[in-house]
């Protein structure tokens, strides 16, 4: 009987015995005939379902010497555990990656985005992969890579500051060519300055009349994330778009309609169209996931009321509404019952008992659950009063069901979750703590600031306080220099609001290079005096308050960052200067 390890060495023995290249056909057959031959094809042949995963990882990648071209191509059908394997063998070949093999990167990116994982170790990897080979992409590559940290939820500085200077030089090239363009604006808007936007906006207003109806929408969703305030150009892009409407989609109409209200867009012609288009789809629309996206498109827009089509669309399948379809659907109802000023009691009552409805199927959803794998599907979607005033209690409840199965791979977001909530469980926040404590390895850096943050949001010092904190800090000291300055500012207050004052953390805040680090994130991401005076305050906190801290007070040391007094350095130029008493 054949071990698992030794299933695999078969395989491989047979892999190479297919590889070698010969003439003789006497050897062939001599090799094919002879009996260890055959008792090893037919030993591998009747174990090979027996592998376990690390064996048939190894063994698939002798057959494929290109493992990220296999993670994509089997990323559908994996299981969970399968999925863990492919990324830890990922992880040790990738040492051995050249910083040219940008497409392996990007593979593995799509092999992420595919099984949905952020796997902090392997986007760094990548990540470092893309910025050293910057120079060598092109506008296609650069938007790819940002579309899918966007999915990922990835964030490097380091990244977007090259890809912006990149993207800067590509402008007048692509500024001929609409597709091109499109893509340009929609990716290096968000995190332009404000000339190169404005520079941006001038170009897609000469060039509108020209754009199709997916590029037309993908610019407005640009400009809903860039809150742009262009009034002749929003009125230009939604000219180009009503041409287009009735060629969209539900999830297309529903963007539309969500770009249009951020942006402040007034158009009676334009909504009334939209909500003709709505309806129409709402009537013809069996798919639960399709009638929310409606309802809450339908809701978003204005003077809007909750009539009786809608009204007996989502009384049909609130049975088969997951938690996140249930919670757009109360967004929705809210949304029209605060804007409906002038409904008569029979509408109100309508409407409150949809609510009751609404509750019950949302508790019905956390009873469901087997494991808190599944009741992480439900609850990662909750949000706004109905997680606060509805099923806050319910939902806490559920983890702690399953406080047992909290561990170094979803701690984060379970910390997350209970921040959200603003509900003090000490059996979640103490069971969060120890597995702090006792599985630091398996946390990435990246996941401590979230970590921390119900604890300092909840004012809650957990039993192993120092150590639980000792180990957050001492997680974060070796990656002081990748997280991103406002994030570590962030971490510092939480950890000054507990009362923990980590020395080498501090040190850091306040050396002139980091300053200025934080200093240029807060100007490229365009954070306006209001954030600026906000982390003032925080700062000040960590420093035990605003008595121990005066802006523009000079000390025998200080470091001017900056020469205009109305930009962000000239800010953070008067937070060097700070006086200890």
């Amino acid at each position: 009987m054949l071990s698992d390890p030794q299933v695999g060495c078969a395989f491989n023995m047979l892999r190479q015995f297919q590889k070698q290249k010969t003439n003789l056909e006497k050897n062939i057959e001599f090799v094919r005939n002879h009996p260890q031959f055959l008792t090893l094809c037919n030993a591998t042949a009747n174990h090979i379902q027996a592998m376990g995963d690390d064996t048939l990882v190894d063994v698939l990648y002798s057959i494929r010497q290109a493992l990220s071209v296999l993670m994509v191509s089997i990323s559908s059908v994996i299981s969970h555990c399968f999925q863990e394997r492919l990324v830890n063998k990922t992880e040790l070949l990738f040492d051995g990656v050249d910083s040219s093999k940008v497409n392996i990167a990007r593979r593995i990116l799509l092999f992420l985005r595919n099984v949905k994982c952020s796997y902090y170790p392997l986007l760094e990897r990548c990540n470092k992969v893309f910025i050293g080979s910057m120079s060598s992409l092109d506008l296609e590559a650069v938007c790819r890579i940002f579309s899918l940290y966007q999915f990922l939820q990835f964030h490097s500085f380091e990244f977007i500051e090259v890809a912006r200077r990149r993207l800067v030089e590509m402008i007048p090239w692509s500024s001929g060519h609409p597709a091109s363009f499109v893509r340009l604006f929609t990716t290096l808007g968000p995190v332009a300055g404000p000339e190169i936007r404005k520079q941006l906006k001038s170009t897609m207003l000469l060039m509108s009349e020209e754009l199709s109806g997916q590029q037309v929408l993908t610019v407005l969703i640009a400009m809903e994330d860039m809150e742009s305030r262009n009034a002749h150009l929003i009125k230009k892009i939604a000219s180009v778009l009503y041409k287009h409407l009735d060629t969209y989609k539900s999830i297309e109409l529903l963007k539309i309609t969500q770009a249009l209200s951020c942006l402040h867009f007034q158009n009676k012609e334009l909504f009334m169209k939209l909500r003709e288009l709505i309806l129409s789809h709402l009537e013809a629309s069996v798919m639960p996931s399709e009638i929310c996206i409606l309802v809450s498109a339908l809701s978003m827009l204005p003077s809007s009321r909750l009539d009786q089509t809608a009204l007996s669309r989502i009384e049909a399948i609130l049975p088969q509404c997951d938690l996140k379809e249930l919670s757009d659907i109360v967004v929705s109802l809210l949304r029209w019952i605060q804007n409906d000023h002038t409904c008569l009691a029979g509408p109100a009552r309508q409407q409150l008992n949809l609510l009751r409805k609404l509750d019950h199927w949302g508790h019905h959803r956390l009873q469901q659950s087997t494991s808190l794998d599944l009741l992480w599907e439900e609850l990662k979607a909750l949000k706004g009063e109905w997680l606060q005033e509805s099923l806050v209690e319910e939902s806490v409840a559920a983890l702690e069901h399953f406080v047992d199965e909290i561990d170094g791979t979803n701690v984060a977001k379970i910390a997350f979750f209970l921040s959200k909530t603003n509900y003090l469980s000490t059996v979640i926040l103490d069971r969060i703590a120890s597995v702090v404590v006792q599985q630091i390895e398996k946390i990435h850096p990246f996941s401590i600031p979230a970590t921390i943050l119900p604890f300092s949001v909840l004012n809650y010092d957990p039993p192993q306080k120092d150590e639980f904190l000792g180990a957050c800090v001492q997680c974060l000291n070796s990656y002081k220099g990748k997280l991103d300055p406002v994030t570590l500012v962030f971490v510092g207050f939480s950890l000054a609001t507990l009362e923990y004052f980590p020395e080498d953390l501090l040190k850091k805040m306040f050396t002139i290079k980091f300053l200025a680090r934080l200093d240029s994130q807060l100007e490229n991401v365009g954070v306006m005096t209001g954030a600026q005076q906000q982390i003032y305050k925080m700062l000040a906190e960590i420093l035990g308050g605003h008595r121990c801290v005066k802006a523009s007070t000079l000390s025998p040391y200080y470091h001017t960052v900056g020469k205009s007094p109305d930009t962000a350095s000239s800010f953070w130029a008067r937070l060097t200067r700070i006086v200890f008493f």
